[in-house]
Parts: C-alpha cells; sequence; structure tokens
C-alpha cells in the first residue's frame, strides 16, 4: 500500500492509473486493507491535482445506491450490471466507504446524500440512517451546510434530516443557529412535530406547551426521549442544558391538556421510570 502511494506521488505520467487502483481498495472487504486505503486517499483529497477525480469516484459510488439491486462491479465484475441479490449492509456501505470518509472534509458533500436517500429503497434508507452517525458528528451542528440541509430539507429526505438532528444533538444542546432553522422548518414547510424532539431544549416555554399534546401521542418511547430531553437527563457527557420547562411546569401542561383527546393516565403510567422527576420540590 505504501509503495502504491509512492508511485502515485513519484510516476506523475501514470498517475491516475495508481490512484484508481488505490481508489478500488477503498471498499476492500477487508477492514484493514480498506482503512489503511482511505487514510492515504483523504490525504490526498487535500491536494487540489488529485482531489476531483477522488471525489467524482465516491460520488459515483454513492449513486449506486439509486439501483434496485446492487450492480455486479461490487461483486468485482468487470460489466456495471445489476444483479439478482438484494442489497445488503454490507455492499450499501461498500458504496458509502469513501465517500463518508471525504465528508466531514468537504461538507458541501452532504447535498449528495440527500439527493441520494430520496431515490432509495427503503432496507438501503435504513442502512444509510445507520451509517452516518461518526461523519454526521464530525461535521458538527454549525456546519453552514448541514444547516443548509435542514433549512431546504429536500421531500423524501425528512427522515435523513431528522436522524441528524438526532445526532447533532444527543449529546450537546442544540445551537440557536440549528434551533432557528428546525423552528422555520416546522412552521413553514414540514409540520411534523418529530422534527422538534432534537431541539425542543431550544424552543421557548409556550412553543413546548403548544407542541405538547401532538408529542404525547407519539411512541411510548419517543415520548420517553421528550420527557427526558425536558427533564435534563439527556446529556451524559457533561454538557446541560436548561430546559424551557421545570418539572412542575410539565406536569401542569400535561394537566391541562384535553382529556378527551388524549388518555394522560396511560402516558404519565408509561414514563413511571421516570416519576420522581416530577416531584416538585417541597419549601
Amino acid at each position: 500500500m505504501t509503495t502504491l502511494k509512492e508511485l502515485i506521488v513519484k510516476r506523475p505520467s501514470r498517475q491516475f492509473q495508481y490512484l484508481h487502483v488505490l481508489l478500488d481498495l477503498s471498499s476492500h472487504d477487508k477492514e484493514k486493507v480498506r482503512s489503511t486505503a482511505l487514510a492515504f486517499l483523504k490525504r490526498m483529497y487535500e491536494k487540489d491535482h488529485l482531489r476531483d477525480y477522488i471525489e467524482k469516484f465516491a460520488l459515483n459510488y454513492l449513486q449506486l445506491l439509486v439501483h434496485p439491486n446492487p450492480p455486479s462491479l461490487l461483486f468485482g465484475a468487470d460489466k456495471d450490471t445489476e444483479v439478482a441479490a438484494p442489497w445488503t449492509e454490507e455492499t450499501v456501505r461498500q458504496c458509502l466507504f469513501l465517500y463518508l470518509s471525504l465528508l466531514p472534509l468537504n461538507h458541501r458533500l452532504v447535498h449528495e446524500l440527500a439527493s441520494v436517500y430520496t431515490e432509495a429503497i427503503a432496507d438501503i434508507k435504513r442502512s444509510v440512517l445507520r451509517a452516518i452517525e461518526q461523519p454526521i458528528r464530525g461535521m458538527g451542528m454549525n456546519s453552514p451546510e448541514l444547516l443548509l440541509l435542514v433549512e431546504n430539507c429536500p421531500k423524501g429526505a425528512e427522515t435523513l434530516v431528522t436522524r441528524c438532528l438526532h445526532i447533532l444533538t444527543d449529546k450537546v444542546p442544540p445551537s440557536p443557529e440549528l434551533v432557528e432553522r428546525v423552528r422555520d422548518l416546522y412552521h413553514k414547510r414540514v409540520p411534523d412535530v418529530r422534527f422538534l424532539i432534537p431541539v425542543i431544549n431550544g424552543l421557548e416555554k409556550n412553543e413546548v406547551i403548544q407542541a405538547l399534546p401532538k408529542l404525547i401521542k407519539l411512541n411510548p418511547i419517543v415520548v420517553k426521549e421528550v420527557f427526558n430531553r425536558l427533564l435534563g437527563t439527556q446529556h451524559s457527557e457533561g454538557s446541560s442544558s436548561v430546559s424551557p420547562l421545570t418539572p412542575g411546569d410539565l406536569l401542569i401542561a400535561l394537566h391541562n391538556i384535553d382529556s378527551t383527546k388524549c388518555d394522560m393516565k396511560s402516558i404519565i403510567k408509561g414514563q413511571s421510570s421516570d416519576t420522581s422527576c416530577f416531584r416538585v420540590p417541597a419549601f
């Protein structure tokens, strides 16, 4: 591998031929071979004269995910034709390895992922959502391109954007810029209350109270996450956030919800493991 790298650097006349060999190794099934190739390629990506070639290769592989079946080239065939085999976690990741390695180095590539995601079948979408945690976390919530993705959320990419929001806010509070983008998205384009959950501690008190009737109708696991975020038990790495509601405020807001539209007793009982959080201190 080191010899191949040296040939790319020292043999300009055949540079792209050797580079292509290294690019092929970036999706190798052996982790050690693949990780070494990816490490070399990330360094070469910083060189202007190689950047476009590497990026084009990564995007070509990413685009394979729009096929209903994996193309034969993923199995070492010479011709790019579809095979009868269904997509698997492994073949999806083959198409993502290089792209996801480049993403933290070039944030604008995230829009290409959103475009492919909207066209992909359900199994591929699930694999993508599982694969993006590390690169998205590496980009950070202050990335202008990630903020732009949230702002423009392409139709069909809602679950991808929601997953990004959860990754970004899993261990740290949401930034004001991220909260503003999500707020605008919710009110102006996609009125799905699930978008608000990752940034709920960045909302105003009245916004949270207004959203509660919709939030508590969601899956019990999701409702528990909402309570955990509001009650300050979400961030486990020392990053504290100030909830817009005190435990007392939350309890009052829940009791004020129209019981004819929602079974509040069942909801609160379902969160019984967290009931201590609702206790208002005695004075």
